[in-house]
């Protein structure tokens, strides 16, 4: 089972462009996943827009050492941002008690009204089977199968065992699959 998320960006950093053309080009190719990223983790939609604000920061202090001929791609070093800034938001906000998980109406695009309904609630309880897996399956889950990362850079940017990490997604797409089955069989 692959969650697909669109069309994906490629990572936009090339020989003789300057640190800001670089960044601009970045933030263009990857706010939209680092936004849905974030949501994902459990940012609130409240806070969503600042958490953003605040990888694209640091990914703009930091920049300079990125290497492109490095292990690590734009999107995988983003993504790694992308977890710290949001763990830094959780320890921020602990007092918040909001459920993770994706906003529904972000995804969906308006078309025929019972279709929109019908697609509405497929996505909502897709989005409450991954609110419910515990983060780390989630977060390999949503790295492998949504953003396309390929698991050595997942598991190299979480610090887990290359093992653990395709052990989690298979236990993440079980539980989908069986919470999607089982949904399935009740209507």
């Amino acid at each position: 089972m692959r969650i697909e998320a669109g069309k994906r960006q490629q990572p936009t950093v090339r020989a003789g462009t300057t640190g800001e053309q670089a960044f601009w080009s970045i933030f263009e190719s990857h706010a939209p996943s680092v936004w849905r990223f974030a949501r994902q983790l459990g940012v609130s939609a409240a806070d969503l827009d600042d958490v953003v604000q605040e990888v694209f920061l640091v990914v703009h202090e930091r920049l300079s050492e990125f290497d492109p001929a490095g292990p690590a791609s734009v999107r995988t070093w983003i993504c790694a941002i992308c977890l710290n800034v949001v763990r830094n938001y959780r320890r921020r906000a602990f007092r918040t008690r909001e459920k993770g998980g994706l906003d529904a109406d972000a995804l969906v695009e308006p078309t025929d009204v019972e279709e929109e309904f019908a697609r509405r609630e497929r996505l909502v309880q897709l989005m409450r089977r991954l609110a419910d897996l515990d983060e780390g399956k989630r977060t390999v889950l949503w790295l492998h199968d949504v953003e396309g990362l390929p698991m050595a850079e997942i598991t190299s940017m979480l610090g887990i065992p290359l093992k653990t990490g395709y052990s989690r997604l298979r236990a993440a797409r079980a539980v989908l699959e069986a919470a999607l089955a089982e949904e399935g069989g009740s209507t």
